[in-house]
């Protein structure tokens, strides 16, 4: 049977990804969308759609019963739909960044209800990336440093990006140490998305690099994702947990 989904932010760059994804996906069937209030008029003066579309999750949630959501929009946004789908029982894939640590903590307590997977990055590429850089920082040790690189467009709003701070969180834990590894960001133009991470030895230097030309790949991860969180337990997953990293 195929899978419910509803997309949260559907009208955004990374949503409309998700709709071409999920359109070319036999696994899934979009039953509908969400906007943040006063965007869904806006966006509804064009053709009609094939699926409804509100400002409101909660009655979105109980009117279509989908049995995963998938959500780019914002921390905050994103923490109350978390919170919406555990009073429903629906599954959640999360790929919004800027979490702070109280916005951390009440999504693992959302957690405990049904399954999410949150992650900054949701490319299966990048996320390769970050394992394959931690194998290696755990193989070098300390005797390279390890510097991590980081492109976005102008327009994004945190820096570092979510997915340095993983990468940053992945070669620590790696290495055996607190401290966080060095990022160095840089918002020009409009880069989707690059991440190198250097490990500087003597007389020698590693480089691993992810370059995102498009948003295709998050949203293809996200698909995927939303299909492995469907059959799990509740919990706290990320996109290491869905490739088996």
């Amino acid at each position: 049977m195929s899978i419910k989904v509803v997309v949260s932010g559907i009208f955004g760059r990374m949503g409309a990804e998700v709709v071409k994804a999920l359109k070319s996906n036999s696994h899934f069937v979009l039953v509908g969308g969400t906007e943040r209030q006063g965007s869904t008029e806006q966006h509804l003066e064009g053709p009609p759609l094939a699926f409804p579309v509100s400002d409101d999750m909660g009655k979105t949630l109980t009117s279509l019963k989908p049995q995963v959501v998938i959500d780019f929009t914002g921390a905050d946004a994103s923490v109350q739909n978390a919170q919406l789908c555990a009073e429903q029982g629906v599954a959640l894939v999360c790929g919004s960044t800027g979490f702070s640590e109280t916005q951390r903590e009440a999504l693992k307590q959302t957690a405990s209800k049904v399954p999410m997977v949150v992650a900054p990055n949701m490319s299966i590429g990048m996320n390769a990336v970050i394992a394959a850089a931690a194998d290696l920082a755990k193989r070098l040790g300390e005797t390279f440093d390890v510097e991590i690189f980081e492109v976005h467009h102008r327009h994004k709003k945190d820096a570092p990006s979510g997915t340095a701070l993983r990468l940053s969180e992945a070669l620590s834990e790696a290495r055996g140490i607190s401290r966080p590894v060095v990022v160095r960001s840089s918002r020009v133009a409009d880069v989707v998305g690059d991440h190198t991470v250097s490990f500087f030895g003597q007389g020698e230097r590693i480089e691993l690099m992810h370059r995102a030309s498009s948003r295709e790949p998050f949203a293809l991860g996200a698909v995927r994702a939303a299909r492995w969180v469907v059959e799990q337990k509740p919990g706290l997953y990320t996109m290491r947990d869905v490739l088996g990293l």
